[in-house]
């Protein structure tokens, strides 16, 4: 049986925007470092041209992020949630099965007749006998 362990909203959103964001911010460093070798090679790379394209390609960065944390994350992010809520909800189960077996357990017990009881039956039951035999012996003599 699995234990269940609570985690913050903002931990399960952190970890998995760490893991949709790294390799989104790697390729955007390639694409950054293109745009300097192209404006380095154009000779523009000092001019205010070079910042206006940089400035728009870390703009564009930017956008990317925020939209990989608006939209690709709360669909992880529930996916997650709804992972540990059916472990949770397993694990409360599995209490509530134990629970009623307990109790079920307990009323077998308290509903099983004494031994005392018992013999009160049997006596009972073998004076009906008997008298069913006496009955039985004074029809036919």
């Amino acid at each position: 049986m699995s234990t269940f362990t609570a985690r913050s909203l903002k931990d399960i959103y952190g970890d998995v925007a760490q893991s949709q964001i790294d390799p989104y911010r790697l390729d955007r460093i390639k694409g950054r470092n293109k745009v300097i070798a192209g404006d380095a090679a154009s000779g523009r790379l000092s001019s205010g041209v070079a910042s206006a394209d940089l400035n728009q390609y870390d703009t564009a960065s930017n956008a990317g992020e925020a939209a990989i944390r608006a939209g690709v994350l709360p669909s992880e992010a529930l996916g997650t949630l709804q992972d540990t809520r059916h472990e949770f909800l397993s694990n409360e189960a599995e209490k509530e099965y134990q629970r009623s077996l307990s109790l079920a357990s307990l009323f077998g017990n308290y509903t099983k007749p004494s031994s005392l009881s018992e013999t009160f039956q049997g006596i009972g039951a073998g004076s009906s006998l008997l008298g069913n035999v006496a009955t039985a012996y004074r029809a036919f003599k």
